[in-house]
């Protein structure tokens, strides 16, 4: 397997984390997970998006969303398992 297939994601499991932390995480905010999903599925693309390009929007969401629930966000890149320094996306 190549590198880019390692720090690859199917979209298909970043959605379906995304409706598990919203029904069984207490205290993640729903809204905050469904924009953040409605970014990533932006393109027309729905097949891989690299662990770097999930962090990314993390960020940019924080960024400009500010109403945004980092602890929401936070949770979410846990069960995703992206590991990185760029986890602190405040």
């Amino acid at each position: 397997m190549t590198n880019a297939k390692l720090a690859s994601i199917k979209k298909e499991r970043v959605e379906a984390a995304v409706l598990f932390a919203a029904k069984n995480i207490p205290g993640v905010d729903e809204n905050t997970l469904h924009k953040f999903l409605d970014f990533v599925n932006t393109t027309n693309d729905f097949g891989l998006i690299t662990k770097h390009e999930l962090l990314e929007k993390m960020r940019l969401i924080r960024k400009y969303i500010p109403s945004t629930c980092q602890y929401s966000l936070m949770m979410l890149a846990e069960l995703l398992e992206l590991h990185s320094q760029e986890t602190a996306f405040a």
